[in-house]
């Protein structure tokens, strides 16, 4: 519960003041024709829908009405094709509340963008409806469209954006991203405005939750940087497809946006938007790759005009072949005429229409205008059988460089999915050709060309991420550590450990789990393995907790690291895990030796089952009273003698080593200043005394 105060109220009175003011200069008359004419009693009823089910997924299925900040989420990603529960829920779950208010912030401001070229009329208008005489049927009821239809492809999209994303996906910024592509082609300048809108109120957002924010001069956990976390391939295959479905809507009916418009807004759009988000690298390097990302949204921008408002015109005027000599009548000149050059190969650029019958079933004895030419009948045209003939070829050879690839040892799923990829996009040329007349007649028009393009972009955007949701889990036993068992789940510490991961077919060398450090979960069930929190932070932070669960249910895994700093050197620590009554050491780290030299003892420090201890080793050659070791140092001659560090305040026996492990009252000590250390263990000899380690708090 957000608390009251003074600032939250000021905020409050002066957006009311300020939602007043706009009400009364607006002209509320137009704006409601305007919306009237487009939704149902002038509300966007799919955009609330949307919202109302992707909130209430979060809320209630996902446990963010009881732990806002911390809900479940592995229950819900997208880890394999294998564990179909991921693949349907992973576009609509979140993964915490800031997650889920940017993602709806953007859905409610710019789907109803959407919405409104949609409409929940048929044709996109009441008026547009009213007008036709065309039964409307099923789709063509409004409340069906508005409640049902648009909610259903803002879903459908959002399966698609995880079903192929790269990599376990989570999140509805697939689908957002679709909206914004279909938004920016309908209406650039209305989305535009909109992103803006987006912008401003998250502000205004914030502000209320976060009115007053004090900093100081600190350094934070070692964290990737925020670019590394973002799914832009599902953003990009989100953001294609809406751009798709908005050409194709206005197409069918018609109409086509101003190319400039479109030009600047998805320009602008997709700068904002980060569209040309492009990021690589592994384990702790990240890539990204500004440059190449801004080239691409350069000319996906260029496309995604050409393909909305563009020429109409062939983008091939006549095929170069051998044109046949052909005169005018009356003409004694060997040139062929204007209007011979224009028709002599006419038969090549057009569609057939042999076949094609009157509604009624009879034949026509018609002869359509193009079917002579120069007063005699045309050449069978051969257009579609050259197109059909291409597309032959190109999956013939496409099954040889598959064949030949699995000849050669190299794993049958990825040269067949390479071939499949390389066939279509090579076949994408031809397949307006091959399409009935009533789809698509005449030579192929600088539109459908570009619109070719971007749909193989989105070919390229989606299918090579297949071999990632073909990842499962061999085997989820974890070696060298202890793990608490949840259900299906399993959380421990692991250092160095191999992944157990592979494909569910025959996928190669490459695609392995490589080796995994830190707080994992595995769950065999849900093909899952997963960090859930780097080394590195865990180290810094001192402690995490892990969440895991499901549709009803919630449990929580206490992670700390506990540790000791021995002076000089690295750090021994081990990490313990609590669940419920249950508390085990799942990590046991290595011994790490001091250069201290007490009474001629090598000194170490080692963690346990159980804790820490102490270890002496005395070394030949050492001087008594030795404390520091630069003389008289030399090798382990003898086994180890062994202490348990003892609690702050209290002190153990080591031969004749005294152990004490003195509390940090919080200043760091007169001597060693370090407000983060609450504890020292100290060694003491017959004339020597040494800090050996430090514990931070």
């Amino acid at each position: 519960m957000i608390p009251i105060t003074t600032t939250r109220v000021a905020l409050g009175v002066s957006l009311c003041f300020l939602a007043a003011f706009a009400w009364h200069v607006l002209d509320r008359d137009a704006w409601r024709e305007r919306l009237t004419d487009r939704f149902v009693l002038g509300v966007p009823w799919g955009t609330l829908v949307t919202v109302a089910v992707v909130v209430g997924f979060y809320l209630f299925a996902q446990s963010g009405f009881q732990y806002p900040d911390a809900p479940v989420i592995y229950a819900f990603i997208s880890w394999s094709y294998l564990y179909p529960t991921g693949i349907l829920t992973a576009g609509i779950a979140h993964g915490g509340a800031d997650h889920i208010v940017s993602n709806m912030t953007g859905t409610l401001v710019l789907a109803p963008i959407a919405e409104y070229v949609w409409g929940h009329y048929r044709g996109g208008s009441r008026k547009r409806a009213a007008d036709s005489q065309a039964d409307n049927g099923l789709l063509g009821r409004p409340w069906l469209r508005a409640v049902v239809v648009f909610p259903a492809a803002l879903f459908a999209v959002a399966f698609l954006t995880a079903a192929f994303s790269l990599g376990p996906g989570l999140g509805f910024s697939g689908a957002l991203y679709g909206i914004v592509g279909f938004a920016v082609v309908a209406r650039p300048l209305a989305t535009v405005v909109g992103v803006v809108a987006t912008s401003a109120v998250g502000t205004i957002f914030t502000a209320f939750t976060s009115p007053l924010v004090r900093e100081t001069l600190s350094v934070g956990p070692p964290a990737p940087p925020s670019w590394a976390g973002v799914g832009f391939q599902a953003h990009l295959l989100g953001f294609l497809i809406g751009a798709l479905l908005a050409i194709a809507l206005l197409s069918a009916r018609g109409t086509r946006p101003r190319m400039d418009r479109v030009l600047g807004g998805t320009l602008v759009v997709g700068v904002v938007q980060s569209v040309w988000l492009l990021t690589g690298g592994g384990a702790d390097e990240f890539v990204l790759y500004r440059g190449v990302g801004m080239t691409f949204l350069f000319g996906l921008t260029v496309l995604i005009a050409l393909a909305a408002a563009g020429s109409a015109r062939p983008l091939i005027v006549r095929v170069p072949l051998l044109e046949p000599s052909v005169s005018g009548a009356g003409s004694t000149s060997s040139e062929p005429s204007k209007a011979d050059d224009t028709g002599a190969f006419e038969w090549v650029t057009q569609d057939s229409t042999e076949g094609d019958t009157p509604a009624d079933g009879s034949k026509s004895t018609e002869r359509h205008p193009s079917d002579t030419a120069h007063g005699k009948p045309r050449k069978p045209r051969v257009r579609r059988g050259i197109a059909a003939a291409w597309v032959v070829l190109v999956v013939l050879a496409s099954a040889l460089v598959a064949a030949a690839s699995i000849a050669l040892d190299e794993p049958a799923a990825i040269s067949l999915l390479s071939a499949a990829i390389l066939a279509t996009l090579l076949s994408l040329p031809a397949i307006p050709a091959i399409l009935p007349r009533r789809l698509h007649s005449g030579p192929l028009t600088r539109r459908g060309g570009a619109v070719l393009v971007i749909v193989g972009l989105t070919l390229l955007a989606s299918l090579p991420m297949v071999v990632f949701g073909l990842l499962v889990v061999d085997d989820p036993s974890i070696e060298g550590s202890e793990a608490i068992e949840i259900g299906d789940y399993s959380v421990a510490y692991v250092d160095d450990e191999p992944a157990p991961q592979s494909g569910a077919i025959d996928l190669g060398e490459g695609f392995t789990g490589g080796t995994t450090d830190g707080v994992i979960v595995t769950s065999d069930e849900r093909e899952m393995w997963t960090v859930d929190e780097r080394p590195a932070v865990l180290a810094h932070e001192g402690e995490t907790t892990v969440v895991v669960g499901g549709i009803g249910w919630r449990e929580e895994v206490a992670v700390d690291r506990v540790a000791w700093d021995v002076v000089g050197n690295e750090t021994a620590y081990a990490v313990d895990l609590e669940h419920d009554e249950e508390e085990i050491r799942s990590y046991v780290g290595d011994v790490i030796d001091s250069d201290s030299r007490v009474d001629g003892h090598a000194l170490a420090v080692a963690p346990t089952d159980d804790g820490f201890e102490v270890r002496a080793t005395p070394t030949e050659g050492a001087t008594d009273g030795d404390a520091t070791g630069d003389e008289g140092v030399g090798d382990a001659a003898e086994d180890p003698l062994t202490a348990t560090v003892p609690e702050p305040g209290e002190e153990e026996s080591l031969g004749d080593l005294r152990i004490r492990t003195v509390p940090v009252d919080g200043d760091g000590g007169s001597d060693l200043e370090d407000e983060d250390v609450d504890a020292r263990l100290v060694v003491e000899g017959s004339g020597s005394t040494v800090v050996l380690a430090e514990r931070r708090a």
